[in-house]
């Protein structure tokens, strides 16, 4: 294994919601080593640790609300329109 990055206490969860900056500042972290397997090109973190996530009614993924995520859609969208139309999937 070839050892590409290392951190440690990480927050495990970054979508967390917390309800105060003390909360977040103390949220569960865990610990980083992203390896590269020689033989087969794979890439993992080699610490990962399952046990330490919780997804609750705190963790909040939704990306709608980013102007960046929203005209990356539109972007992709339209790309996929574009591709379907000019396979005559679409007319």
């Amino acid at each position: 294994m070839k050892l590409l990055y290392e951190q440690s206490q990480f927050p495990v969860l970054q979508n967390r919601v917390y309800d105060s900056a003390d909360e977040a500042i103390n949220c569960i972290k865990g610990e980083i080593r992203i390896v590269e397997n020689s033989q087969t090109g794979l890439i993992q973190n080699d610490l990962f640790n399952p046990n330490l996530l919780n997804y609750d009614q705190n963790y909040n993924n939704e990306q709608g609300f980013s102007l960046a995520f929203q005209n990356h859609l539109t972007q992709v969208s339209s790309s996929r329109r574009s591709s379907r139309t000019q396979q005559g999937y679409w007319r």
